[in-house]
């Protein structure tokens, strides 16, 4: 799973709103960043550590990808977009195998509601841990409080996503 937690501010009087954290999960681990030269280190060490490509892949899924393709729609070379209408992009494809998938276009609920449904994994969404009305750059230090809001958006999409491989692979195990 991936996400960004982002701020806005107007800057010679046009609004303009940029990244300041990222985390990627990992099999149930977050890694967090705070700059894109930092996020794509990560994702070319990925790529090459599991020798991705155009035939091979991985697949990453974003809560809203809408949103986030905005900011990194520019920062990567795409081999595939594919868009149910003009911003509502579902999923999309790198040239070094990174797949983002739209987790919000598979699941249909917000993020606050997924965790509630959770039946495995006990992960919730954290509220009002985090005041989106402070400015914050890639050198605002966080609190423990506001790193665990950040990790725990990332927490319930790899929960959600592992409990649905599990769905499909028990229904496939009973012949549906």
């Amino acid at each position: 799973a991936f996400d960004i937690e982002t701020t806005s501010t107007i800057i010679n009087e046009e609004k303009c709103a940029f990244m300041y954290i990222w985390m990627l999960g990992i099999n149930g681990y977050c890694i967090l960043g705070r700059t894109w030269e930092d996020f794509h280190w990560c994702i070319n060490k990925l790529s090459d550590y599991l020798g991705l490509g155009n035939k091979v892949y991985l697949p990453i899924y974003v809560h809203n990808l809408s949103y986030e393709f905005q900011f990194i729609k520019d920062r990567f070379k795409w081999d595939k977009v594919f868009a149910l209408d003009t911003r509502k992009v579902n999923y999309c494809r790198t040239d070094s195998g990174i797949e983002f998938r739209c987790s919000y276009q598979l699941s249909g609920y917000s993020l606050a509601t997924i965790g509630k449904n959770l039946q495995k994994y006990k992960v919730a969404k954290m509220e009002g841990d985090l005041d989106y009305s402070k400015l914050r750059t890639k050198d605002t230090k966080l609190t423990k409080k506001e790193l665990g809001y950040c990790i725990h958006d990332v927490l319930v999409v790899m929960a959600y996503i592992q409990e649905c491989i599990f769905r499909n692979q028990k229904a496939c195990e009973d012949g549906h």
